[in-house]
């Protein structure tokens, strides 16, 4: 397993709900060149950063491949939006889904301990700058009364409502 990179919290301002909160960093590490049939492991931190649960930055991936994430530890929402809606899929330990490429996406940890995930996306071009132009993805995952609850991220104008899916 080799280092990919590493996200710090200052890094991730630019797609925080409140880019001044403070909390875990850093925010995720990944990972590449696994032994377990993966290509890319990510690990997120757990904690918050004000209301708002630890997540990766968000991307769109460029190529026309889909991309399978896998939870081997901890509990996630995965957040998917393209232009007509927005998904959340809570994942749990043991649980996987798969992407449809055109969608842009980001990890949250919602549980009490480090989110490990395996995905088996091999093209590394990712466009990140769309998401972070944006201020993140259309919706913030925060934490109320301990319960995630979606907040629209004011950058967009009518965000599509949001549905939850479990698997």
């Amino acid at each position: 397993m080799t280092l990919r990179f590493t996200r710090s919290l200052d890094e991730m301002r630019p797609v925080l709900m409140d880019p001044n909160a403070s909390g875990p960093d850093p925010v995720y590490v990944a990972y590449k060149d696994l032994d377990n049939g993966w290509v890319n492991q990510t690990e997120v931190a757990n904690g918050l950063y004000g209301q708002e649960y630890p997540k990766t930055f968000g991307h769109l991936h460029l190529d026309s491949k889909d991309e399978t994430y896998f939870v081997n530890q901890g509990t996630a929402l995965l957040v998917l939006q393209n232009e007509t809606e927005v998904l959340v899929i809570k994942l749990l330990a043991g649980q996987k889904y798969t992407i449809p490429h055109q969608y842009a996406h980001c990890l949250v940890n919602i549980g009490n301990e480090k989110l490990i995930t395996f995905d088996d996306h091999l093209d590394p071009q990712s466009d990140y700058e769309v998401i972070k132009n944006k201020h993140g993805l259309a919706y913030y995952i925060i934490n109320e009364n301990g319960q995630p609850k979606a907040v629209a991220n004011p950058n967009y104008q009518n965000p599509p409502p949001v549905k939850w899916i479990n698997v």
